[in-house]
């Protein structure tokens, strides 16, 4: 399963940034809260086909992008996306991090550190 040293799991209701397709600028930024947390061993057995979609999402975007998707995830960690009013899923990133699935796939400022950088770097 995924190690302890990877970022943590995000807190239901907190607001983080987002930066749409992991391309860190101010013209992909926007904020995501954090919706819910499902964990992966109930979201790959007993959810709703809702949450089944996700999984397959899963599968086929880490099959897809193996240098971007770990095949692992602890969590299912649904969000909702301010500006563009979209719903995201983040699962675990190769390098710990998180990443969402499908259309709206982009990265989750679990720290605050890619604002950080991106506000350097203007």
């Amino acid at each position: 399963m995924v190690e302890k040293s990877k970022a943590p799991v995000p807190e239901v209701g907190k607001v983080y940034g987002f930066f749409d397709n992991g391309i860190i600028s101010s013209a992909r930024y926007e904020e995501v809260t954090i919706t819910a947390l499902i964990p992966y061993k109930d979201a790959n057995t007993t959810l709703i086909a809702y949450w089944k979609e996700d999984t397959e999402y899963w599968k086929e975007d880490t099959e897809g992008m193996p240098h971007l998707y770990s095949a692992e995830t602890d969590y299912f960690v649904k969000g909702f996306l301010t500006e563009t009013e979209e719903e995201v899923t983040f699962v675990r990133r190769v390098d710990g991090g998180w990443f969402s699935l499908g259309g709206w796939s982009g990265t989750l400022d679990w720290d605050g550190s890619l604002l950080t950088e991106m506000k350097e770097g203007e």
